[in-house]
């Protein structure tokens, strides 16, 4: 059995709103089976960080016939998965993970305890070509808190068809003598502990991935705007998803005393449960944009004697999203009623290649009669594209989603979803 502690404690960090409720639940996400697949064989390789470790740390030392081996410092020279499968049940799945080619080097060393006690060194090559592993994976919670969640392996079965071994030392006399034992001995090794090891270092490296955490994603970390993304009702498996919620609101971290400041306190309103085919489907209430909108009114917004004075999303159409934008200018204020697409795209947030997913409204489409010139309701859309992109909706993460197939579905006055495939 394998305990992958994905969070040492409830949060790092104290929020506004420090005790979330389902209520509070502005954003919600599901993954399906299919998607996780796609997902874990597109990027499995970025994460076998606890395979390699369990490799480099092993010290393998068997004698045969008067001959003591040794094989240490291991090295993952390439891995192949593509063939990664998740059977999703209620508040359970299977995992299946099949034709996996693995390919190691480790140091060899022979010494012969007997007359005439040569010695040689050199190195092994193991290649795995169809190592097979299926497990049952179940959520559990600990603490009273659901953001510290367990994932919990049982009844994890290893299987491995096909292997070869190659050796290369400096005099092969010693080595071409017992080559045939080593040969035996690894396989048995194979099919028993060290089998367990690969495959235990597999699974955890797949587990990390499937539930990668980040609760305070931004697009860009030297920005204090972050968008809360604490999993505060847990993870749920059903038989067509897995998914989570978080309050999707954006606040001010502040890293000296390890605050985010910022909530709307308003009601979230319920929606129809609605699918589709998708691997990856995000809902967000009207709330999680009016947050955003709060926060950036939080400073004065002013261009060219004008003054944003407020931003309201006040209902989904099927053409887009209606915003409310008051103004003042001239002593006196103005409303301006926008219609506005929401659109997907993927921030690029480290050197690494991770990508986060990005809720991108603007203000383009102006519906309202307005007595402001053309140029300077130009001057608006041109001032808010740039004042207000680090306070767009970010989730984390969406390795491999693809921006060309999102769909957007206006659910009603005040739910959007949003589905895309992994590519």
């Amino acid at each position: 059995m394998i305990l992958l502690v994905l969070t040492v404690g409830c949060y790092q960090i104290t929020f506004d709103n420090d005790t979330p409720k389902i209520e509070d639940s502005a954003m919600r996400v599901f993954v399906t089976g299919p998607g996780i697949e796609r997902y874990a064989n597109k990027n499995i390789k970025s994460t076998l960080t606890n395979l390699q470790t369990s490799i480099s740390a092993m010290n393998i030392q068997f004698n045969i016939v008067g001959v003591l081996i040794n094989l240490q410092n291991g090295r993952i020279m390439d891995v192949d998965l593509n063939d990664i499968n998740i059977f999703l049940q209620n508040n359970s799945a299977i995992l299946n993970v099949k034709h996996v080619v693995l390919d190691m080097i480790f140091e060899l060393k022979l010494e012969q305890k007997t007359f005439p006690y040569l010695y040689d060194s050199g190195s092994l090559s193991l290649t795995i070509r169809d190592l097979g592993i299926q497990t049952y994976l179940s959520v559990v919670y600990g603490d009273n808190c659901k953001n510290k969640y367990i994932l919990q392996t049982r009844n994890m079965v290893i299987v491995i068809d096909d292997f070869q071994i190659q050796f290369q030392c400096n005099n092969m006399v010693l080595l071409n003598s017992i080559s045939l034992f080593i040969t035996s001995y690894l396989k048995d090794l194979l099919n028993g502990e060290l089998g367990q090891q690969f495959g235990s270092g597999l699974i955890e490296s797949l587990l990390q991935l499937l539930n990668e955490f980040v609760y305070l994603a931004k697009s860009d970390y030297k920005s204090p705007i972050t968008t809360d993304q604490r999993y505060f009702n847990g993870m749920q498996i059903t038989e067509n998803v897995i998914q989570v919620n978080s309050t999707g609101q954006r606040c001010i971290h502040n890293a000296a005393n390890q605050r985010c400041y910022g909530y709307l306190n308003q009601t979230v309103t319920s929606t129809r449960t609605f699918f589709t085919n998708h691997d990856v489907q995000y809902q967000i209430e009207k709330l999680a944009f009016n947050s955003g909108f709060k926060l950036y009114l939080n400073q004065q917004r002013s261009f060219g004697g004008i003054q944003i004075v407020n931003i309201t999303l006040t209902q989904f159409h099927n053409m887009g999203a209606e915003l409310e934008v008051v103004v003042m200018f001239n002593g006196r204020s103005e409303t301006l009623k926008f219609l506005e697409p929401v659109t997907f795209s993927l921030v690029r947030v480290n050197d690494q290649g991770t990508d986060f997913g990005r809720f991108v409204i603007r203000l383009t489409n102006l519906i309202s009669v307005t007595s402001l010139k053309n140029e300077q309701i130009a001057d608006l859309s041109s001032y808010f594209e740039k004042t207000f992109g680090e306070y767009d909706i970010v989730y984390a993460n969406a390795l491999g989603v693809s921006v060309e197939k999102a769909e957007v579905i206006y659910l009603d006055d005040n739910w959007i979803h949003i589905g895309s495939y992994i590519e």
